[in-house]
């Protein structure tokens, strides 16, 4: 099950950290983000089937516009029967490139790494 969703530089989501429990309801004014957190799933869940390439799923436009970071970082904590699940994604949006890619991907388990692939290579928080 899903516990918690954590997205930087994505639109109008900026350090949204949220944690998640059976039942949620997601209220608020137009442009607060509801929508781009079901993106945001969305994304990652094409990413890591395989749906796509990184520049077909992941665009410069996606960005918050009112940043200049060319990171986006996205977080998901899943609870399985055994544990905890934690993937880490972080795509970097390089103009002169013209095309995002791959800074890091990293996944856990009860804080334990199970997979690292990138730059940069640290201890989940």
């Amino acid at each position: 099950m899903l516990k918690r969703i954590y997205v930087d530089n994505y639109k109008s989501l900026v350090n949204f950290d949220l944690s998640v429990g059976q039942i949620n309801l997601f209220l608020g004014p137009n442009g607060s983000g509801k929508s781009a957190v079901f993106e945001v799933l969305k994304k990652i869940q094409d990413f890591v089937g395989g749906v796509g390439k990184t520049d077909e799923i992941f665009s410069l436009d996606d960005r918050t516009r009112w940043q200049s970071s060319q990171h986006q970082t996205f977080e998901l904590d899943i609870e399985g029967s055994e544990g905890v699940y934690r993937y880490e994604l972080s795509i970097e949006l390089v103009e002169k490139w013209q095309k995002p890619r791959v800074n890091y991907e990293r996944l856990w388990f009860n804080d334990r790494p199970l997979m690292k692939f990138g730059h940069r290579f640290k201890s989940p928080k």
